[in-house]
């Protein structure tokens, strides 16, 4: 058999990829499981020449104006990454089933290092383990319309050396469920965890079109024991196993005023 001549070879580099993330798995998004679920991309800001490969949990990148052909079998020189401009990518993205929430994002692409986004699955894509949770429904405290895509975050007090930080993020209606699933079972002779919740909110009048979670700001929330009350943070007790329905001392929501 003749051996295989080798007159060239196409090279094309992968300029970066992008890791969707569950943003309930973990307090840290390095450490956020990826999704299970394939998304849908609408991209805004893009290079013209911008590919993609979409595989569940992940999105590669690659630019066709960053491939190159060189002659006979490329060594590892040819190889390595070339130095490449950054470019910007900025749009939407959506899981079809509906089972997480949409939501917008901006990054600077281009460096092969990577970005996770992370996205909350929605009351539709959530479920209560045996360690219980938070449910309830944001509305604001002056008009009662719904407050759409807050992210409540919710840091538990437990043995651990530190803090449990659990989140969601609230729906288009404002609904949300708070799964505690990641809460350690209490030990003897505890009857509860101590908690602090606070919530990060869009500008009031924001409606159902999706939003950057980095773009939202502190809000204050009505007490769930005390009338006219509102504070950056309420204190809770939480304990494993419940499921708490939150409201706001004599309303059916968890009300919400801006910071």
């Amino acid at each position: 058999m003749r051996p295989l001549t080798i007159f060239e070879t196409n090279l094309i580099h992968a300029s970066d990829v992008i890791y969707w993330v569950d943003g309930t798995t973990a307090s840290d998004p390095a450490r956020m499981e990826r999704l299970t679920a394939p998304v849908v991309l609408r991209l805004d800001t893009r290079p013209f020449d911008l590919q993609l490969l979409h595989t569940k949990g992940k999105t590669a990148l690659w630019r066709r104006s960053g491939g190159r052909v060189v002659d006979g079998t490329a060594t590892e020189v040819d190889k390595a990454l070339p130095a490449a401009a950054p470019y910007g990518l900025a749009g939407s993205v959506y899981e079809p089933e509906g089972r997480y929430n949409p939501r917008l994002f901006n990054i600077t692409a281009g460096g092969a290092g990577g970005h996770r986004i992370v996205l909350y699955p929605s009351p539709l894509g959530s479920c209560f383990s045996k360690a219980g949770g938070l449910n309830g429904t944001l509305r604001w405290s002056t008009t009662e319309f719904p407050v759409p895509w807050a992210v409540l975050t919710l840091v538990v007090t437990t043995a651990l050396a530190v803090p449990l930080v659990f989140r969601t993020q609230a729906d288009q209606w404002g609904d949300f469920m708070l799964s505690l699933k990641r809460l350690p079972p209490l030990p003897e002779g505890i009857d509860h965890y101590d908690a602090v919740l606070t919530l990060s909110a869009p500008t009031v009048g924001a409606g159902a079109v999706p939003v950057d979670p980095a773009d939202l700001t502190a809000a204050r929330l009505g007490s769930p024991d005390s009338a006219g009350t509102f504070a950056d943070s309420i204190a809770l007790t939480i304990v494993f196993g419940e499921i708490r329905l939150l409201q706001t001392f004599d309303r059916d929501f968890l009300a919400v005023q801006p910071s």
